[in-house]
């Protein structure tokens, strides 16, 4: 199943559009949870987020481990996604968002070393701003702050950006 996700990932960030990190626009980082509420439950809480990167001041970051996950977390039963729905996510997501290539660093940021990719890929894009609902990754916004990486819950977002 892992290979086959892999290649997947693959598959679809090689029909990606090229698009560079631009030092003029603020940069965000979607851990999979908010993903999900965007385009799996379509929570009104995050509709906002499309606005926000519409208008150009933000961009949206993704690696390709961070796809694999998506890739993986929404072929779950549990979620009894068709492939059509599945592929709209993907689809989305890679439109939207501006993949950042290479290894990423390997070190502990957190406790669940699942989140540690979102991490490691927010200090390559660093200032960036980390959103999630995870409290183990809402734990480490200190030792994140030394890294260049804001960690906010969607919440703590709206207060500091008025949205």
């Amino acid at each position: 199943m892992r290979n086959a996700i892999s290649s997947l990932c693959d598959q679809l960030l090689q029909s990606a559009p090229p698009r560079a990190l631009s030092t003029l626009k603020r940069t965000i980082l979607f851990d999979t949870n908010i993903v999900l509420d965007r385009w799996v439950f379509n929570d009104p809480s995050v509709v906002f987020f499309d606005e926000l990167l519409n208008t150009g001041a933000w961009q949206s970051i993704g690696h390709r481990e961070t796809l694999k996950e998506l890739v993986d977390v929404i072929s779950r039963a549990q979620f009894n996604l068709s492939t059509e729905k599945q592929s709209a996510i993907i689809k989305n997501w890679i439109e939207e968002t501006v993949i950042v290539n290479g290894d990423l660093p390997t070190r502990r940021y957190c406790k669940d070393q699942d989140d540690d990719k979102f991490f490691a890929l927010a200090t390559l894009a660093s200032p960036c701003l980390l959103l999630s609902k995870d409290k183990k990754v809402l734990k480490v916004k200190t030792k994140a702050a030394k890294l260049g990486i804001t960690v906010l819950s969607i919440d703590e977002f709206r207060k500091k950006y008025g949205h």
